[in-house]
């Protein structure tokens, strides 16, 4: 809704902007509804991503982790790649079903994909880091006539070789967080079961812990901190 006041015990919204959660889903669950529907809005509605396609996700923050196993339930094999401090993140992914993660620091990401693609390169990568060098890797991974679909937030500026775009026929497509149709494809997902989102609740602390809440998400070695406003 982007209203202001979703810590506090009440907050108006508008009534568009509620969807109704099913008594089967836990309020931890629910919670991670906004984040799997940033990750379909992404592969299943901007890229989209097809069947049998190869998917290579860069960034395995929350919403990394979520757009890949969103990928997968569009038929796509999925790569999903980080850096040695994301390890703790890339295993809690492997556990709920990626098929692939990449420690880029250790391996050779795009020989990998090269070898999984018999040498055509990815049919659709997501940049979910949030860096430019996310960003540079993100183009030189991507097939000819393939996509790149930008999910992380770039902060100042930086500088990209534009010509691979031209040279490669890329398209090149921004997703930013989700929308009505998302939302409910997320929630309609974790309800039946298909992705399992549990496990990216790192932390559930009470309100007056915020300080420390706040820290603790700002480490990349957790998920998700949510806030239990009975406790």
């Amino acid at each position: 809704s982007k209203e202001n006041g979703g810590f506090a015990e009440y907050v108006e919204v508008p009534q568009d902007s509620c969807i109704p959660m099913p008594d089967s889903m836990s309020f931890d669950e629910g919670a991670l509804v906004e984040v799997l529907a940033c990750g379909i809005h992404a592969v299943a509605e901007q890229a989209p991503v097809t069947l049998d396609s190869t998917t290579v996700v860069i960034g395995p923050g929350p919403i990394g982790v979520l757009a890949s196993l969103a990928a997968q339930q569009c038929g796509s094999k999925v790569i999903l790649a980080g850096l040695t401090q994301d390890m703790d993140r890339m295993k809690v992914a492997k556990e709920l079903g990626v098929e692939r993660i990449v420690n880029l620091q250790e391996e050779d990401l795009k020989q990998i994909v090269l070898d999984s693609t018999d040498g055509y390169g990815a049919d659709f990568v997501v940049e979910a880091s949030g860096s430019y060098p996310g960003v540079k890797t993100a183009l030189d991974l991507a097939a000819k006539k393939g996509t790149v679909c930008q999910m992380g937030v770039n902060h100042g500026e930086g500088q990209l070789d534009w010509s691979v775009i031209l040279h490669k026929e890329l398209q090149v497509i921004g997703s930013l967080s989700q929308k009505p149709t998302a939302w409910i494809k997320a929630k309609n997902q974790i309800n039946e079961g298909k992705i399992d989102v549990k496990p990216l609740v790192s932390d559930v602390m009470a309100l007056e812990d915020y300080e420390k809440a706040f820290e603790k998400a700002a480490n990349v070695t957790g998920f998700k901190v949510l806030f239990d406003l009975e406790k």
